[in-house]
């Protein structure tokens, strides 16, 4: 008969912390980037593009970020087989 041993692989709790205390603050910085044409009305074109490119780009990663949070809290179950 053989013998079975499970493992269980989950996210670790430092990143589920993490991420919800960076989410935030990328998400403002997201925005800050976007908007900064608003607070600094004397940006070169560069500028501009850069920061408005550089921000949507944030903003997009973010997104992406939000539809992975309910998945840091799945636990996977491996099944192992030993023989003797």
């Amino acid at each position: 008969m053989e013998d079975e041993e499970y493992i269980d692989v989950f996210y670790p709790n430092w990143i589920k912390y993490l991420s919800f205390i960076g989410f935030p603050l990328l998400i403002c910085i997201g925005v800050w980037l976007t908007t900064r044409f608003l607070w600094e009305p004397d940006l070169t074109t560069t500028q501009l593009v850069g920061s408005s490119a550089l921000g949507i780009a944030v903003l997009y990663q973010c997104q992406i970020g939000m539809r992975c949070l309910p998945c840091l809290n799945i636990v996977i179950t491996l099944k192992e087989r030993l023989t003797g």
